[in-house]
């Protein structure tokens, strides 16, 4: 038996199992069963506006929390260098 194909090469009259073929989604959705339906089919349910008020709610709530940090992290810079002016100042005492 002599391999026709070139090394780093599958011959052309192999094919891969793990490929996905048009049988095989069939095969899969008969194994499923009858009552299984497609995601694409059901129905999409009403808005919830509580829903979008809460999700307003905690946007609002993060954003007002970021602006926090950074207001603290500005009065720690400030604390940071007042700290250093007064070092600076008591060592040259």
């Amino acid at each position: 038996a002599t391999n026709d194909a070139t090394p780093g090469t599958v011959p052309r009259d192999r094919t891969s199992p793990d490929l996905a073929s048009p049988d095989s989604a069939s095969l899969e959705r008969s194994e499923l069963g009858a009552d299984a339906t497609p995601a694409a089919t059901t129905p999409t349910p009403p808005p919830n506006p509580a829903a979008f008020d809460r999700f307003r709610d905690y946007r609002s709530l993060v954003s007002k929390f970021a602006r926090d940090i950074a207001a603290l992290r500005k009065l720690r810079d400030l604390i940071n260098e007042m700290i250093d002016e007064l070092l600076a100042a008591n060592a040259t005492k």
